[in-house]
């Protein structure tokens, strides 16, 4: 199958039809599919750096997405950021360079950040012997922007494969560091966490249960039109207003730890850099000045486009701007279907949101990862699994 395979797909414009197994076409067989994983992010969270476990999880995209670009830059692959991890779907000749870049990833993890990052890679035509499925849409989210979503059960049952401690080597990728070569370009941190406007960040996961597919369709389109409906397009998390680059050291070192090179000299030197690019942009935002041939707001635009607050992967994962009684509503709607034993879902809610962006180009392609502050979707992920092992029991 070619290279092309996901760029080829048609584009999709409607986030409604993300349960719609009509929208979705079959990876094929010979496609690899890589995970990550930040062993023990959940304790990382708990003592203040949500922002490190966010930044190794995206670390991960960044240099797959790299792989691709250096093969050819017209290549586009599917992938998925989990908050902790990330799932990137990548064509069999890039299989090597991929696994290098891995490689490097959990290595600066491990030594910059002291976090254990695991990795691993699974075929597509072993996750279909094992009983599931591949499948992938392609959504516009802006024009420099196109989403991936997945169906079909197979990025869940790599992650539960990566994260199986008795799970066979060949899921694993061998910690070779001769190996690990790896380019984070493009990988930015610049921005202060985001205040929600209207006081709640919720980190939304939410799984049909009723193990009956078309059921289960029936209740995520429910679930979609019930949330449109309630937050009525105001449920954009990241607004301009509230938006502003750091301009402390602190806040901008996860991201020297990637993009900053080897040695603690050369990632001060790219902190130092960052923050006093970021006070340029923040005077020439004020004065309405020009940068990089285009307005500051403009560019504050385009980063708010290209979010990917909602997405799809055999269950919805949302990060929604939200006032106390919105949240109320979801919370008595979403308790419902479990009572009814249609969903299980987890939440987290914080008081602002954190991005975590991957940018090519200030023009051209770019994704703006959101989560909620403090935990996001890691915490969500938590609760959800003890509501499944409830549910189960």
């Amino acid at each position: 199958m070619s290279i092309e395979f996901y760029q080829n797909l048609p584009i999709r414009e409607r986030f409604a039809d993300v349960a719609d197994p009509s929208v979705y076409s079959s990876v094929p067989d010979d496609w690899l599919v890589f995970s990550s994983d930040v062993d023990g992010s959940t304790e990382a969270i708990q003592t203040g750096r949500y922002k490190e476990v966010n930044t190794v999880g995206a670390s991960t995209i960044v240099s797959l997405l790299n792989v691709a670009r250096n093969a050819s830059p017209s290549i586009e692959v599917p992938f998925l950021f989990g908050g902790d991890g990330a799932t990137v779907v990548m064509p069999p000749s890039l299989e090597g360079s991929s696994r290098s870049a891995l490689i490097a990833a959990r290595r600066i993890s491990r030594d910059v950040f002291n976090l254990d990052l695991r990795i691993g890679v699974l075929p597509v035509a072993a996750i279909r012997n094992a009983g599931f499925d591949l499948l992938v849409s392609r959504f516009r989210i802006s024009p420099h922007y196109y989403q991936a979503m997945f169906m079909g059960g197979g990025i869940a049952f790599a992650d539960r494969m990566l994260k199986r401690p008795d799970r066979p080597d060949v899921y694993g990728i061998a910690d070779d560091e001769s190996a690990a070569d790896a380019s984070f370009e493009g990988l930015e941190c610049r921005w202060r966490d985001v205040p929600s406007h209207y006081g709640e960040i919720i980190s939304l996961l939410a799984l049909a249960t009723t193990g009956d597919p078309r059921a289960d369709q029936q209740v995520y389109g429910e679930t979609v039109a019930f949330l449109e409906d309630l937050f009525a397009g105001t449920d954009q998390p990241i607004r301009s207003d509230q938006m502003h680059l750091s301009t402390r050291l602190s806040d901008v070192r996860p991201m020297a730890g990637f993009a900053g090179g080897p040695g603690n000299w050369n990632r001060l030197r790219f902190q130092v850099r960052t923050v006093l690019e970021n006070m340029y942009f923040w005077v020439a935002r004020k004065r309405g000045t020009v940068v990089r041939g285009m307005l500051p707001e403009v560019l504050v635009t385009q980063t708010i486009a290209a979010t990917d607050h909602r997405k799809f992967d055999d269950m919805l994962r949302m990060v929604l701007s939200s006032t106390p009684a919105l949240r109320q509503e979801l919370t008595d709607y979403l308790d419902l279907r479990l009572a009814k034993g249609e969903l299980v879902y987890g939440m987290h809610v914080s008081d602002r949101a954190l991005l975590t962006c991957i940018v090519f180009e200030q023009t051209g392609p770019q994704v703006h990862f959101v989560d909620g502050a403090d935990g996001g979707y890691a915490i969500a992920a938590a609760q959800l699994k003890s509501r499944i092992e409830g549910v189960d029991a």
